[in-house]
């Protein structure tokens, strides 16, 4: 598990530092500055709305993973009716806000307002896809499936990069 985390986290930062240098070489700083604003928003997000519903159900299913029964499968419905609930009022927010966080947040030079707008949406969503993605590593974390929690967070990270600098060279 040690090893599988330690090679997880190797490749997210490298996966960062590629994208990153891709992004702000070819495109600039208003590129890398939409970037950071989408991934800053889904960090302050992330947090906040967790409410330690990642924690508890890490535990629950700890606690319950080898008793057979409904207490787990209502347990994980639960949180994930919050989870996508929330996910989908953010977006909602998000897809909404976006003209006036590319306007009004923005210092930009070389993105066009539509652009910008629509980077911001894309990027947003995307981002927002955390929330789910942790209830369901918890829910793996729980079983003690690492191994699997790793390779998913990785694969996870360089989709969200490789995505972001597809949207953002078109």
């Amino acid at each position: 598990n040690i090893i599988s985390s330690l090679i997880s986290q190797c490749l997210i930062l490298a996966f960062t530092f590629l994208a990153v240098r891709l992004i702000f070489s070819r495109l600039g700083d208003d590129a890398l500055g939409l970037v950071y604003v989408c991934l800053t928003l889904n960090a302050l997000l992330a947090a906040t709305l967790d409410m330690g519903v990642s924690s508890t159900v890490v535990r629950e299913v700890a606690r319950n993973r080898e008793q057979e029964g409904p207490y787990l499968t209502d347990l994980v419905r639960t949180a994930s009716f919050v989870s996508w609930s929330a996910y989908l009022c953010l977006a909602a927010v998000l897809l909404v806000a976006a003209p006036w966080i590319a306007e009004h947040w923005m210092h930009r030079r070389t993105l066009d307002l539509q652009t910008a707008t629509s980077a911001t949406r894309i990027l947003g969503v995307g981002c927002l896809s955390v929330l789910p993605q942790r209830l369901y590593s918890s829910v793996l974390r729980g079983m003690e499936r690492l191994t699997l929690v790793n390779t998913v967070d990785a694969a996870s990270a360089a989709l969200q990069q490789i995505g972001t600098v597809a949207i953002i060279l078109k």
